[in-house]
C-alpha cells in the first residue's frame, strides 16, 4: 500500500490519498518540498505496517526481503527502503 495521490491546498492543508480514499490530512504544510517529505514518511510507515519490517529492539528492525536475517537501525531501514523500493 502506498500514497497514490496528494493535494496541497493554498491554505497549507495537505490531503493524502490511497486510491480514491482519503488516508490522512496535515495542516500548515509550508511547501511542496515539505509535502514530498511527508508523503515519503507516510509510504515508509505504510510499508512497515504492512508487515515488511518488524521492530525487535529500541532502534533495531528486521526486514522481510532479507528473509528476516539482517538487522537495521531505523535510519538504515529507511535508506534500504529508498534504495530497494523507490527511484532515489
Amino acid at each position: 500500500m502506498r500514497i497514490t495521490d496528494y493535494n496541497l491546498e493554498s491554505d497549507g492543508t495537505l490531503i493524502l490519498y490511497i486510491g480514491t480514499k482519503k488516508h490522512n490530512t496535515y495542516y500548515n504544510v509550508d511547501s511542496l518540498a515539505q509535502a514530498h517529505l511527508i508523503v515519503e514518511d507516510e509510504n515508509i510507515a505504510l510499508w512497515m505496517k504492512d508487515g515488511n519490517a518488524d521492530k525487535i529492539g529500541e532502534d533495531l528492525y528486521i526486514e522481510q526481503t532479507t528473509q528476516w536475517n539482517r538487522a537495521f537501525t531505523l535510519v538504515q531501514l529507511i535508506e534500504f527502503y529508498n534504495k530497494e523500493f523507490t527511484n532515489q
